[in-house]
């Protein structure tokens, strides 16, 4: 009986066993379902997501059928257009050569009316040449037999007209001297002029109010100087042009109103500033001509010093307002 306990307490174990190893399978089956179920459902989502691009793939691939048919229609159209103008191309062609035929035709007709004209007006032109010549010779032999009863006229004509020309060149040579004469005595009533109203009788405080200090420097618009000469040189004392000092204060290389060398000697009189650098005062307007108003350091110098050097210098006919080029 013990033997019997024993044999069915054993059975129970392997039972428990069994069932334990029973319980594990199912959870790992169960575990592995799990997986597949995963798997599966993953499986369908993305066959989800490529059945909507093959469905958008079709139907575009339809879409391309359907304009691929009427590429073809319109191929099929223009195949036929093109037929139809081919067949009006060689009409036309056929048509021009015609045309091209006739008009060579009625060119050589009219070159041959044209030749016939051409001939008879050559031979009414040598007609017409031969008679001329005939007249001409008419005209020479009447002309040489009147030129010998008019040579006397025609050398008594010449003896004059020699003697009115050599009549005219003495008076333009006494025209010329009498224009020296009177610019030399302009010159001289000028500078009398300006020395008389110097030395006239004004008072001593009105001359000193109308006088800048000796060596009074400023900066002025240069449009406001004025020339003490008629003319100047085209050429600085050094050779340059005056041009260049042009172009170089147009291009900003040179500032007259703070260059050293660009200061002008000036004077004033009756209320006017007159230059006693008549070249550099050139340039000077002449690049405010291009650039507009250039602005020029000018130093003063008193009159009662200077007065023959101004008095000399003085040779402008329009009261210093222009100054043309010698050279």
């Amino acid at each position: 009986m013990e033997f019997g306990c024993c044999l069915q307490r054993n059975d129970w174990q392997s039972v428990g066993i069994h069932e334990n190893c029973d319980k594990e399978k199912l959870q790992a089956s169960m575990q592995r379902e799990v997986q597949l179920q995963a798997a599966l459902d993953n499986c369908t989502e993305q066959m989800a997501k490529l059945v909507r691009p093959l469905t958008e793939s079709r139907a575009r691939e339809a879409e391309l059928q359907v304009q691929l048919s009427v590429a073809l229609q319109r191929e099929e159209a223009l195949q036929v257009d093109l037929a139809e103008s081919q067949g009006r191309e060689a009409s036309l062609q056929s048509e021009l050569e015609e045309q091209a035929q006739r008009l060579a035709d009625a060119l050589s007709a009219q070159a041959g009316q044209h030749e016939a004209e051409h001939n008879e007006s050559l031979r009414c032109m040598e007609e017409s040449t031969m008679f001329l010549i005939d007249a001409l010779r008419k005209v020479q032999a009447e002309v040489d037999a009147e030129s010998l009863h008019s040579l006397s006229e025609i050398e008594e004509a010449a003896e004059s007209r020699s003697s009115a020309v050599r009549e005219e060149q003495q008076l333009k040579s006494m025209l010329g001297r009498t224009q020296e004469q009177l610019c030399q005595r302009n010159f001289a009533s000028q500078a009398r002029r300006i020395w008389d109203r110097y030395n006239s009788g004004v008072a001593q405080e009105q001359v000193q109010a109308r006088t800048v200090a000796f060596g009074h420097t400023e900066v002025v618009d240069a449009a406001s100087i004025r020339f003490t000469h008629d003319s100047v040189s085209r050429w600085f004392k050094d050779g340059r042009a005056l041009q260049s000092l042009v172009w170089a204060i147009f291009n900003r290389e040179v500032d007259p109103a703070t260059h050293p060398n660009m200061a002008l000697s000036v004077v004033r009189f009756e209320g006017v500033i007159y230059s006693l650098n008549n070249r550099r005062l050139w340039c000077f307007k002449e690049a405010a001509r291009w650039c507009g108003q250039v602005m020029v350091k000018v130093k003063y110098q008193t009159l009662d010093r200077l007065t023959v050097q101004f008095i000399l210098a003085m040779t402008s006919t329009n009261s210093g307002t222009r100054v043309t080029l010698r050279g």
